[in-house]
């Protein structure tokens, strides 16, 4: 009876050993659009790369990851694997440069696979409630400037060469304004669509 007892016990500790270490969240996949330049199509792919296909004969050029993050633990001592980052947004593409904004709430340029900035610098995009504030929608390009909204409900304006902010706009909604729209430039007029049920037009210099 002690024997079966143990052996049962031991076969409990087992299972929440492996139990604990399979990762408890669903990890977001993506599932981002292309852009096309000079014969080279650049798309995002499921597994948190930017990838360059050369669009005449599908030939990969070249593919870098955003990053990755940790993946929570496991629990039990586990080490969790790596997690790629989901993209949703279409990349843009300007002067050698791709742009491409990461669930994480981050967003990249990157020529010819090599990172060559990411904004914000120190830390992710937060809201008011202190949550990371993912990019969805896709970016443009236009006077020197990248644009793109995140679900923080705020527009953002970088420089599109060293990344840096030139300029950011709330939508009224806040957080409810939640924005996973792409931008339209037409001359001096950005256009974007939020949560809110509004479509706003901005100056784009400032």
């Amino acid at each position: 009876m002690l024997r079966s007892r143990k052996l049962f016990l031991a076969f409990l500790l087992t299972l929440l050993t492996l139990v604990g270490c399979v990762p408890g969240t669903t990890v977001p996949r993506g599932w981002s659009g292309g852009a096309i330049a000079d014969g080279t199509l650049f798309i995002g792919s499921t597994d948190g790369k930017i990838v360059a296909v050369n669009a005449s004969d599908g030939r990969r050029i070249w593919d870098a990851p955003l990053e990755t993050t940790a993946a929570p633990s496991g629990g039990f001592g586990c080490a969790a694997p790596p997690v790629s980052v989901a993209i949703y947004g279409s990349p843009a593409v300007s002067a050698n440069l791709v742009y491409i904004g990461g669930y994480n709430g981050k967003f990249y340029a990157f020529a010819q696979g090599k990172l060559r900035w990411v904004y914000p610098r120190d830390r992710t995009f937060v809201d008011s409630t202190g949550k990371v504030a993912p990019v969805v929608g896709g970016a443009v390009v236009a006077q020197e400037k990248v644009f793109f909204g995140a679900t923080n409900g705020i527009v953002y304006a970088l420089d599109a060469t060293t990344g840096d902010k030139v300029w950011e706009f709330p939508s009224d909604g806040g957080n409810v304004g939640k924005i996973w729209s792409t931008p339209v430039v037409d001359g001096d007029t950005l256009y974007i669509g939020s949560f809110d049920k509004k479509l706003y037009a901005l100056d784009v210099a400032t």
